[in-house]
Formats: C-alpha cells, sequence, structure tokens
C-alpha cells in the first residue's frame, strides 16, 4: 500500500484527476486551472515584466561608483549592460524605435493651448484627454523648463483666489460679524468641497459593487447547471472597476486643486 499523498500534493489537486491533463492542469470535477496551474501562469505571465524592469533599473544606473580605502573614485559600467544596451530580442527595439522617430520628428514645436483642464471639453476632463498634448511635447523632450507646462489656470491664480477670499469674508461692518477663516473658506469652497463628496460616494459603491458581483458570479460558475448570467455578472465587473477608477480619480485631481486653493 502507497503512502498517503503529502497536503500540498493534495492542494495542488494532483490526486483528483485520471488522465494527464485533469491531473497536473485542469480540475476534473470543475474544468478550471489547479492552483499550482494558476501559478504557473502567473510565473510564465511576469517573466517579461521582471525583464524589463531589471533591463530600465540597470539602463538608469548605468554607471556604478566603487568607492575604496583609496581617496580615488573610479566609474566602472556594467558588463551586461550599458547606458546605450540594444536588446535585439522581443518588442524592445521597434518600441526604441518607434520613441526616436517620434522625438526626431519634423512637426516642429509642439504648442499649448489653453489652460489645462479649465479650456477642456466635458469628456476630455473626465478622461484627461487634455493631457495628450503634454505627453506628446514631452516625448519630443521639449519639457525643459516651467515655461514648457500649461499656464495656471485662472481659477488657481492667486488674484482670483484673494478677491473670491474678500468678497465671501464676513466683516463686522457689512454682516456684524468678526473676520473667521473658517467661514471664510466654507463660503468659498464649501459648495466645490462638498459637491466632490458625491464622486467619492459614487466611487466606494462602485468598488463595494465589485465583490459582491464576485461573489454571485462564483455561485454561478459553482452550480452545474448552464446560466448565461455568468457573461452578465463578468460584464458588470469590469464596468464598476472601470467606473470605480474613472471617479476616484477625477475624486483625487479635484480634491488637489481645491488644496491648492
Amino acid at each position: 500500500m502507497g503512502s498517503p499523498p503529502s497536503p500540498l500534493w493534495d492542494f495542488c489537486g494532483f490526486v483528483n484527476g485520471s488522465s494527464f491533463r485533469t491531473k497536473y492542469f485542469m480540475d476534473e470535477s470543475t474544468m478550471t486551472l489547479t492552483p499550482c496551474g494558476e501559478f504557473a501562469v502567473v510565473v510564465t505571465q511576469s517573466i517579461p515584466l521582471l525583464f524589463f524592469s531589471v533591463s530600465n533599473l540597470m539602463l538608469i544606473s548605468w554607471q556604478i561608483t566603487v568607492k575604496g580605502p583609496i581617496p580615488n573614485v573610479r566609474k566602472l559600467r556594467p558588463a551586461l549592460l550599458s547606458r546605450r544596451l540594444s536588446i535585439t530580442a522581443g518588442p524592445a527595439p521597434e518600441v526604441s524605435q518607434a520613441l526616436r522617430r517620434l522625438r526626431e520628428d519634423g512637426d516642429g514645436y509642439v504648442q499649448l493651448h489653453g489652460c489645462a483642464d479649465e479650456s477642456a471639453g466635458f469628456l476630455s476632463r473626465i478622461f484627461f484627454c487634455w493631457t495628450n498634448v503634454l505627453i506628446r511635447k514631452g516625448g519630443k523632450l521639449q519639457l525643459h523648463s516651467i515655461d514648457d507646462v500649461f499656464l495656471l489656470p485662472p481659477s488657481l491664480e492667486v488674484a482670483r483666489i484673494e478677491h473670491e477670499m474678500v468678497e465671501n469674508s464676513p466683516t463686522f461692518y457689512s454682516d456684524g460679524q468678526h473676520y473667521s477663516l473658517s467661514s471664510a473658506l466654507l463660503s468659498t469652497y464649501g459648495l466645490a468641497f462638498f459637491s466632490l463628496g458625491v464622486l467619492r460616494l459614487a466611487s466606494d459603491a462602485f468598488t463595494f459593487a465589485g465583490p459582491i458581483l464576485l461573489h454571485v458570479l462564483v455561485e454561478v460558475l459553482e452550480n452545474p447547471a448552464p446560466n448565461s448570467l455568468g457573461f452578465l455578472y463578468a460584464g458588470l465587473m469590469v464596468l464598476c472597476s472601470f467606473l470605480a477608477a474613472l471617479f476616484s480619480t477625477n475624486f483625487t485631481f479635484y480634491m488637489q486643486k481645491i488644496s491648492l486653493k
């Protein structure tokens, strides 16, 4: 009589299959990947990311400074990767050539028109499309000083902020109240600040809906009877994740603008 399988062997699902495929890769009862099979897939997908991450780190730190007991400092270059590393395998050469062509494009200097998000359209402000021209300008290496970015939006100008604070601040002669900084801030930015709570509430609601939909989706998958609602739940999960990220990003951006004021 053979020895009983180890807990790790049982956890990986290697004792439940009747064929090679269901023993090492698929769970025969649910026809899904075994835990070890999922781990192998994740590791395989992470190898290219790890390779390019290490390559970028080596490109950034292309010089290694070694300080010995002598006062002289010697600068050594890595033996395998240097500043002008050229990767001959994979998509890296094509990406590098595309970036080089973009930077050497003869369209000239990229002009930034308007005042960042406040001169953009509704959809452009929601999806931050107004930053595309700034990213294109940075891709052509044309960002060298503060004059190369967008102008300060009118809502962040000091003169306008001062005017709004003075107009909304209580005074003893006009309102019969002593000056209060908290009252001035609440009168000036209270509506905008509390309106952002709607974005935060929507972001939290869609974030909370994700695990609920996942629970319902798992129940549908565990049910042996075919049910087409699984596709609906999966699509709703993707939609909720997208909307949660969209509302959260806009909330953070406009909250930072109010903080700057």
